[in-house]
């Protein structure tokens, strides 16, 4: 059966703390290093699409203002686990080898789908910077983590009090 990869996602830059290895993951799934199995950490992520659904996009790799450079286009696969005792399925960015997180085995990359980087840019709430890269908050709620280089506000877990006294805050500063 033909996997189902949807329309938008998002690719984050990771590390393994424990080896220093560095790689883009899709964001939102535990990925477990190449190089030593253990757990990698999430950084700065980037919105892609699919070139299914082609919307405005940059015309050449992405440098992000932390020296990372994301690529224009991005192949994501449906890595299955063909462990008897496993069966574990998750969209991850094609490489060479990807590692189950379960049962630590080598995984079978499937389908393939290409993705294009998102050059849309988003407000910020605090201050009216128009430069973020991700929305300010998902609609779960949670936060992107993407601190504004503007008014220096990390999008975390704050909630709609905090975030108009930090803005009260912000224009006294600024008259």
């Amino acid at each position: 059966m033909k996997h189902t990869f949807s329309q938008e996602l998002y690719i984050a830059y990771s590390i393994c703390q424990n080896c220093n290895n560095n790689e883009f993951i899709v964001s939102g799934q535990t990925q477990i290093c190449n190089d030593c199995r253990k757990h990698l950490f999430r950084t700065l992520e980037r919105k892609y699409n699919s070139e299914k659904f082609k919307i405005e996009t940059i015309e050449q790799n992405f440098i992000d203002k932390n020296k990372i450079i994301f690529p224009k286009t991005i192949t994501i696969a449906y890595a299955y686990c063909n462990s008897i005792d496993c069966n574990y399925g998750e969209e991850v960015v094609d490489k060479e080898k990807v590692i189950c997180q379960h049962c630590m085995n080598e995984m079978e990359l499937r389908d393939k789908l290409t993705y294009i980087l998102n050059y849309e840019t988003f407000q910020c709430p605090i201050c009216a910077y128009n430069g973020l890269y991700l929305p300010t908050f998902k609609e779960n709620g949670i936060g992107s983590y993407e601190t504004c280089p503007n008014c220096k506000f990390q999008f975390t877990y704050y909630d709609e009090r905090e975030i108009k006294k930090y803005k009260e805050k912000w224009k006294r500063l600024k008259q």
